[in-house]
């Protein structure tokens, strides 16, 4: 068997033990869990190493009914709105220290004021799209 393959059944194992957790643990649980995975997502770059979209897709195959589609619903728009708002308040405070900070010189001025002129310039579009863009939205402010 090629490394590949032997990838693939890893993989397919890991898969269906998720899914099977997520059907034990029932859809309130996975509600709370697709809620908590949006709204990290979207504030701390959890995204980056575990998208958000992904669980909220795993939660959703434990809904079998349409009260737990909307439950599923209401509690992934307000992780993610919740998310957004923490990460923009988050970003108010602390943007000026990361732009001070090792990392923030490394990237140079030149960076930041490009960066903050494409906002500026296209901020509220760029965001939406974003949204739609998974791993990309994680790194979005």
């Amino acid at each position: 068997m090629n490394p590949f393959e032997a990838f693939g059944l890893w993989l397919s194992g890991v898969l269906a033990a998720v899914l099977d957790f997520v059907i034990a643990i029932g859809p309130l649980w996975g509600a709370f869990f697709a809620t908590l995975a949006i709204f990290l997502e979207t504030t701390l770059f959890v995204g980056i190493v575990v998208p958000g979209d992904t669980v909220v897709m795993t939660a959703a195959t434990a809904v079998h009914s349409p009260g737990y589609y909307l439950l599923l619903l209401g509690c992934v728009i307000a992780g993610t709105l919740g998310g957004q708002s923490v990460g923009f308040a988050l970003g108010r405070w602390w943007g000026p220290a990361i732009r001070r900070s090792w990392l923030g010189r490394r990237l140079g001025d030149a960076t930041w004021e490009r960066a903050a002129r494409y906002v500026g310039r296209r901020g509220g579009i760029a965001v939406f799209v974003s949204r739609f863009l998974p791993g990309l939205h994680a790194l979005m402010p």
